[in-house]
Order: structure tokens, then sequence, then C-alpha cells
């Protein structure tokens, strides 16, 4: 038996009583095909409508005065470094605002989750978006993070505090990107 259970290239379904504490019955009995692997053949290729680029280099190295040469760009700026350009500029940094003796802070990050949710709306010319700099994103992130948590460091909240700082921080990136 056990030979021809090796050897076997077919199995037959067979139902019974037992299949109710079975972690496959949704695919094996009812059907479900969502664990089938999709057929081994290549799609055609769609040229894509836009491209994805990282400019990595030392500062004052000329990148963000390259990303102001393309095409219908918005600039995403956190470092106030905007004197060489002429593009559309949001400035990413925090908001102060002082009524008497009330003042209201709006941190730099909510500034940029703003701007996606603008973007995501696609009721603009833009072709091409630009930050500069993406590390002071994270770091904006994570002072965001820290007020929403009420601590002043993940460590103070450990494992918590820095997946709230990830899972924020990429997941709106994502939101970016798409």
């Amino acid at each position: 038996d056990v030979a021809e259970l090796e050897q076997a290239t077919e199995f037959e379904k067979s139902p019974s009583r037992l299949c109710d504490w079975c972690d496959y019955k949704q695919f094996c009995i009812e059907g479900d095909t969502t664990m089938i692997l999709p057929i081994n053949e290549r799609k055609t290729n769609s040229n894509a409508s836009y491209k994805k680029l990282w400019l990595y280099g030392l500062p004052f190295s000329g990148k963000t005065y390259l990303a102001n040469k393309f095409k219908n760009v918005l600039m995403l700026n956190t470092d106030g470094n905007v004197k060489y350009i002429d593009a559309p500029c949001v400035p990413i940094k925090d908001e102060v605002q002082v009524d008497g003796r009330i003042t209201r802070r709006t941190f730099a990050w909510d500034i940029f989750k703003d701007v996606i949710l603008e973007l995501e709306k696609k009721q603009n010319t833009y072709e091409t978006i630009v930050v500069d700099l993406l590390e002071d994103t994270y770091e904006h992130c994570r002072l965001w993070c820290y007020d929403h948590l009420g601590i002043e460091h993940e460590s103070d909240n450990s494992f918590k505090a820095w997946d709230f700082v990830r899972t924020e921080f990429l997941s709106t990136i994502k939101k970016l990107m798409n």
C-alpha cells in the first residue's frame, strides 16, 4: 500500500465526517480555488506609465537640482533647501500657531499625510513627486508617533512603539508610491 501511495499522481476526494475538522475543507470539498497557483505563463509586457527613482548622494551634490528638471514636478521638501529650484514646493515641517496663551502644533507628518491624501484624489497635473529628504520624513513620523503614544522614545514602549512607527511610516510611503 505504501509503495502504491508513493507512486500515485492523482488522489480522489473521499469526503467523510472527518472533513469537518480539516483545515483544507474549503479548498478540497467546497472547491475554493484561492490556493491554486497561476498558470506558468508570462504576461504581456505593458509599458509602465511611470517610473520609481531613488536618488541618493552627498549633501549638495545636485539631487534636488536634477529632480527640479523633471516634468510637472511637485517638491515635498523637508530641509528648506529650495532656493535653487523653481518647481512648486510644499514645505514639510511642523507648523506652530500661537493664539494668546494657546499654542497649536501641526506635526510635519500630518502635513505630509495631507499632501498624500490630496495627491490620491488625482485632481492635479503633477507627473513627478519628489520627497526631499525621505530620511527626514521618517523622523517626522517618529515624533508624530511619540506624541500619539505619549512617549519620548521607542524604548519607552519597546516593541509596540517600534512597530507603530514602522507600520505608520511604511503604510504611508506605500500610499504615496501607489
